[in-house]
């Protein structure tokens, strides 16, 4: 029981850190990363010291052109047609 306990804590754990380092395109996931990134860089170049030079280039967050949202469906590998053997023989 223990052993099966913490296997799927670990095991959601995993699941968690993949879906929000690496969410597949056009997700909400996909969004929310985003949003975390443009934020973070907001906030480090904001605890830069401030030049009055730059202070025109600053970018907010309503300002960021959200994507537009694509679902996208992955797609399948379509195998290789192959040559079918005749009386134990390839072609």
């Amino acid at each position: 029981m223990f052993y099966w306990l913490t296997s799927n804590i670990w095991t959601m754990g995993q699941q968690y850190v993949v879906i929000r380092n690496s969410p597949t395109p056009g997700s909400d996931a996909a969004l929310a990363r985003e949003a975390r990134l443009a934020k973070r860089h907001q906030d480090k170049e904001a605890r830069k010291p401030s030049n009055p030079l730059t202070a025109l280039n600053e970018i907010t967050v309503t300002e960021i052109e959200t994507p537009k949202r694509v679902t996208t469906q992955r797609v399948q590998p379509v195998g290789k047609n192959r040559a079918k053997k005749q009386n134990g023989q390839a072609r």
